[in-house]
């Protein structure tokens, strides 16, 4: 029966330690668990799959974690080594990034007035007027900066302000895919 079930965990102590969880450090600051050591462990954790980790890195970068210049590197790292594979690691770069952003797209377009609280007036506001103006080459824009561009606003923005799923959609794979092509030739 002991060898069934799991041996019981040390509780995590409440001083800024760092304890150790099944192979994985977590470091604690106070109460809350640091997210910093969990990114890159999953960073590198995906990395590993090539082609297929970087389309989850940027699906993730893209929706609910931030991963900034992870699917960048990652790209060009890929593509370094396997100069015949770029339109392939660009392609699956784009991809992720498109879900992702969609993702991020719906939530905002669902529940978009509690998601303004984290996102300061004034980068909303420049956002709301650039999209008014013209959504497709707002987002467009967007997509094509590299980091530190705000990026997931212009999607917040899009989804709350109802922008088209559709001209969103061309704006992305437009935008990411010359972003990742460049990035990756």
């Amino acid at each position: 029966d002991r060898a069934i079930w799991p041996r019981r965990l040390p509780p995590l102590r409440d001083s800024a330690d760092t304890t150790r969880m099944s192979d994985l450090r977590v470091r604690r600051v106070g109460s809350t668990v640091s997210m910093k050591s969990i990114t890159a462990k999953l960073a590198q954790f995906l990395a590993l799959y090539g082609g297929w980790g970087l389309l989850a890195i940027s699906f993730l970068d893209s929706s609910i974690l931030s991963l900034p210049l992870v699917n960048d590197l990652l790209l060009i790292h890929l593509a370094a080594r396997q100069p015949e594979r770029v339109v392939l690691y660009a392609l699956q770069s784009t991809a992720g990034s498109i879900l992702g952003a969609y993702l991020t797209y719906a939530i905002a377009r669902g529940g978009g007035k509690y998601l303004l609280r984290k996102i300061s007036a004034k980068k909303f506001a420049r956002a709301q007027h650039w999209l008014d103006r013209n959504d497709f080459v707002s987002v467009l824009v967007a997509s094509l900066l590299p980091p530190p561009a705000p990026f997931k606003v212009f999607l917040i923005a899009a989804g709350i302000l109802r922008v088209n799923p559709v001209r969103l959609g061309a704006a992305l794979l437009v935008g990411r895919g010359a972003r990742f092509l460049v990035e990756g030739y």
